[in-house]
Parts: C-alpha cells; sequence; structure tokens
C-alpha cells in the first residue's frame, strides 16, 4: 500500500482505500479545502478524514464539524499547540474496543517505573544509524513484521527517498543480520518528530530494542534542535505503549480506528513528549 499523497493547494493529504479516510497532513488554513476534501470523501467512499494541524486553525475545524481527537501542545517551534482532528462519514468507523484500550494505557501507567531503560544492548548485537546501503534490509524487515502498513514502507525505494528527504533509520544487528528498527520522522523547520515505524523481527522481542533505540533517537533529536517528539502507537499494543510512558511520554488521546497496519484498521494512541 502506498496510497496517493498529493498537494492541495498549499496543503498535503494522502488518501487509499486502504487506510479508507483522508490523512491532512499539513494543512494551508483554508475554508475552500475542507469542503473540497469532503467531496473527495464522498466521491470515494472514505469513512473518515483526520488532520493533524496547528492551534491557529481549530475553529475551522470546529466550524466544519470535526471532532478533537488529540493535542500536542507546543508542537509547532515550540510555541503553538497541535491538533488531531477528525470526521466521520459512516457511524461504524466511530465504534472503537474502548475497554481494550483502557487497560492498555492503565498497564502503561502502572508500568512505567517497573523496569529499567535497557542502556547497552546484549552481547553479540550493535546499534548504529542506517545508511543508504541498508535501505533493502530495513524495507525486508518490514514486510516480515507488517501485513499491511499505511505508508509504503515495504518499498526499498521509499526508504530511499524518506532517508534522503526528513527521515532517519536506526537500527539494531546481530552480525549482518538487521533484527531492529525505527524512525523518525522529522519536520525541521517546525522543530517536531515523529517517532515511528518501530519494528522487531519476532524471534528478538522481549529484550528492550524499542526502548533502546527511542533513547537513541531522542539523543540525536535533540543534537538536531528538535523540541517536540511524539508518537501515533497501536492503541492494543501493550508493549509499544508501555515503552513510551516509560520514556516519559503523555498520552493525549486516541484517533478511532484511523490506519490500517498488520491487515486491518485500528485506532492508534497519540502520545508526546518535550525533549527541550
Amino acid at each position: 500500500m502506498n496510497g496517493s499523497i498529493t498537494n492541495i493547494g498549499n496543503s498535503v493529504i494522502q488518501h487509499d482505500k486502504d487506510n479508507n479516510r483522508i490523512y491532512i497532513i499539513k494543512f494551508d488554513n483554508s475554508l475552500d479545502t475542507l469542503e473540497y476534501l469532503d467531496k473527495l470523501a464522498i466521491k470515494n467512499n472514505y469513512t473518515k478524514i483526520v488532520a493533524k494541524t496547528p492551534s491557529s486553525s481549530k475553529s475551522l475545524f470546529i466550524e466544519k464539524k470535526y471532532a478533537m481527537e488529540a493535542k500536542i501542545p507546543h508542537l509547532y517551534r515550540g510555541v503553538e499547540d497541535g491538533y488531531f482532528f477528525a470526521k466521520y462519514f459512516h457511524k461504524d468507523r466511530e465504534v472503537i474496543d474502548e475497554i481494550h484500550i483502557t487497560n492498555v494505557l492503565d498497564t502503561a501507567s502502572k508500568r512505567k517505573d517497573v523496569s529499567p531503560i535497557p542502556n547497552a544492548l546484549p552481547k553479540g548485537f550493535h546499534y548504529r544509524i542506517a545508511n543508504l546501503n541498508d535501505s533493502k534490509e530495513i524495507s525486508n524487515l518490514y514486510r516480515i513484521i507488517f501485513k499491511t502498513y499505511p505508508f509504503p514502507i515495504h518499498d526499498e525505494q521509499y526508504i530511499v527517498d524518506t532517508m534522503k528527504y526528513n527521515v532517519i533509520y536506526f537500527t539494531i544487528w546481530k552480525d549482518t543480520q538487521l533484527v531492529s528498527v525505527s524512525s523518525s520522522e522529522m519536520d525541521e523547520q517546525m522543530h517536531n518528530v515523529e517517532m515511528t515505524d518501530f519494528g522487531t523481527l519476532p524471534k528478538y522481542r522481549g529484550m528492550g530494542f524499542s526502548s533502546y533505540l527511542l533513547e537513541k533517537m531522542e539523543s540525536t533529536m535533540k543534537k538536531r534542535g528538535i523540541i517536540t517528539a511524539y508518537t501515533i502507537a497501536r492503541s492494543l499494543s501493550y508493549a509499544m505503549n508501555i515503552t513510551f510512558s516509560k520514556h516519559g511520554y503523555n498520552f493525549s488521546g486516541t484517533l478511532k480506528n484511523n490506519t490500517n497496519i498488520s491487515g486491518g484498521i485500528e485506532s492508534m494512541n497519540v502520545w508526546y513528549k518535550l525533549l527541550i
């Protein structure tokens, strides 16, 4: 799945049938854009529009009957708050497993200080930031782990393109085998970063690799002047929600039935942290 990423005016959107949604990645503060996207959603039978937007656009989304699903303080340049707004075109898309999601969040809160964050890898493993020569191994690992994904991380060329543009990939290897990876998708102009694309081969799970990588990611982002970090984590994943809670991230909301990942549409939890 790669969806369609395009510009509408000065806005950047992604839309596709696998996610069955429109995602407003960057918004140009135009009411005309929102009206156009309503028509696009109806035309393609999409059941959701989700938007990431600064607080200066909040009133437009409220006017167009969007609901706020998450808030990230200081997302833009460390000053302006960011919001995730959503609009639904079918009532079934709004139905979520609230009990299960709450159980995950409660567990993440309770486990926050239970186990230490690993500061070293087990013998035989090593860490490094990826380079272009690693793109095939990264895409192959993602292909093994995720049956579907909201962005085309299964495609080696996508890894290359994003690495050249605004993404740093962080990796753990056992000898010459890639066993764990994650990425930092940076908006350096706005001084924020999405901590994302965590994946570990099944054989090596439970070894704290995601936590180790997140520590390395934060250190690297601080050096680049990034102020605010956030993640959009699978809402039913105990491991990832616990990982971000342990690292001092704050839960800020759930994006309902938002993302096609590992073969189905899942709700996603938003977590954030001020790095500086």
